[in-house]
């Protein structure tokens, strides 16, 4: 019997208590000892996926399937991997197979209208979540998801008023904090901006007490920023690779710089093929790493790398993107922050290009400080308003230092210019990629234009992404008066062309 095995309830104690990690160690002991538990694998699933490790995640949860077919939770977790890893339609099959099992599993239920409302199909959101309160009238979640496709529907007030009757109710932080981030979003649209500040400002604290949250160390990514900068101009960055295939396109960028905007746009030519922030060039890094004695500086694997294992590599991160690239199609690789692997990607794929997304700094660290992430080694920095700049200035301030010896051709893509002068913006992108000009690049918005179904997007940005372009979002740190923490900007600011005064 499942609990018989001492080891289970020392996994349930240590995830109980935000010790995931140590949860996932005991959860892999045991499924080895116990290769047909499905109890076991789907709880190591579940601590997979809270810790960020979706392709294990995956593996183990794909296995908890096939062990346990009929338990409907197991396909909800499955889900909820899938949907993490952005497979909209994976995802949403797996959220429907669940609810066909047990109608009464609201999470399903709200599952599904979470794809939808991705996909920009509200009706069909709406109607999903109206099926999780007919299953349970009072659960926190899908009264949430009721309040956001009010707001999103202009329906301020009833939003408004769902949201404050939740946090009257006391929740527990893993339900609370996505209530004041929704509630943060209704009071800026309502221009009770400083209300909206210390709301946003409160669902951060809350969110950081998560256990998901506290599983990961801040500084992890600062020591990342650090190893990379140790990699300066050097002889192999001119080093042609065997022409062995098409080089993918990469789109670069700090978050919430206007790269999801950038890919849509992209995505509605008819022949480029996006990724929706796949980690895919981690599997090549991986991959590289592997190659050489462990402990190795990033800067001496790159120098040493010859030419069969950089073919060995081109053919890993080609394996990794293969479903996502169809034959004779331009891929774009979104990834934000694979602006830090710009070295090894000009190492690897030197004849690539790149489309580097740029945008004020200070409406960048308040959007970042703003939104709802899900918890990973950047993303945990954004719970504090001068963490985040801390961070911005770490990353892009590397950029800056990199980009005057960087070999591969880039573009740099200013969020301002691209909603001001959007159809100048979108050729010169096209002209970059070497693209002819479609129109349907105009419309990625509205898929009654560009003759392409609904497109899933799974990134935060997902809501401004289903709209004609404006400029709503620019300048929009002004509206929340002179915060001093985004004064750190200013000097990788001037760098990128931007004024670092924030009065």
């Amino acid at each position: 019997m499942k609990g018989a095995d001492p080891r289970v309830a020392q996994a349930e104690a240590a995830r109980a208590a935000g010790r995931l990690a140590e949860a996932a160690d005991l959860y892999r002991h045991i499924t080895r000892d116990r290769p047909r538990d499905a109890h076991a694998h789907h709880m190591l699933g579940q601590v997979l996926h809270q810790l960020g490790e979706l392709g294990e995640a995956r593996r183990v949860i794909d296995k908890a399937a096939k062990l346990d077919p009929r338990n409907a939770e197991v396909h909800l977790t499955h889900a909820r991997v899938l949907h993490a890893a952005g497979e909209g339609d994976g995802a949403l099959t797996s959220f429907e197979r669940a609810r066909h099992m047990n109608p009464r599993l609201v999470l399903a239920h709200c599952g599904v209208a979470t794809v939808h409302e991705q996909s920009g199909d509200l009706d069909k959101a709406l109607a999903a979540v109206e099926q999780a309160l007919g299953a349970e009238r009072s659960h926190p979640y899908a009264r949430v998801m009721r309040a956001r496709l009010h707001r999103r529907a202009g329906e301020l007030e009833p939003a408004l008023a769902e949201l404050d009757e939740l946090v009257g109710e006391g929740l527990g932080v893993g339900q609370m904090f996505r209530v004041l981030f929704e509630r943060a979003r209704v009071l800026e649209r309502l221009k009770r901006y400083d209300e909206a500040f210390e709301t946003y400002a409160q669902a951060n604290r809350v969110q950081s007490q998560t256990p998901p949250a506290r599983a990961v160390h801040p500084d992890h990514i600062f020591a990342l920023v650090s190893a990379f900068g140790t990699v300066g101009p050097a002889e192999w960055l001119d080093d042609p690779p065997a022409d062995d295939g098409p080089a993918p396109a990469f789109l670069v960028g700090f978050d919430r710089s206007g790269t999801t905007m950038t890919e849509q746009i992209l995505g509605a030519h008819p022949a480029v093929a996006t990724t929706d922030e796949r980690p895919l060039v981690h599997e090549a890094i991986r991959a590289m790493v592997a190659m050489f004695p462990r402990g190795t500086p990033f800067p001496t694997m790159l120098a040493a790398l010859d030419r069969p294992q950089l073919a060995e590599l081109r053919a890993a991160y080609r394996a990794a993107a293969e479903r996502l690239w169809p034959k004779g199609k331009t891929l774009v690789d979104k990834f934000p922050l694979n602006i830090l692997n710009a070295a090894f990607i000009n190492r690897l794929f030197p004849e690539s290009r790149m489309l580097v997304c740029l945008r004020d700094p200070r409406d960048v660290c308040l959007s970042c400080f703003f939104q709802e992430f899900a918890p990973n080694p950047a993303t945990v920095n954004f719970f504090d308003l001068a963490r985040t700049v801390a961070l911005f200035n770490a990353v892009m301030g590397l950029y800056t230092e990199q980009r005057a010896w960087l070999t591969l051709p880039r573009l740099e893509l200013r969020y301002e210019r691209t909603v001001s002068e959007f159809e100048p913006a979108c050729r010169e992108m096209l002209d970059f990629l070497g693209l002819a000009w479609d129109d349907r690049v105009l419309n990625f918005h509205d898929p009654s234009k560009t003759g392409a179904p609904r497109r899933f997007v799974s990134t935060p940005s997902h809501e401004g992404v289903t709209s004609p372009v404006n400029t709503r979002a620019v300048g929009r740190w002004r509206r929340y008066g002179q915060r001093a923490e985004l004064e750190g900007v200013g000097k990788v600011a001037e760098k990128l062309g931007y004024s670092g005064e924030t009065r």
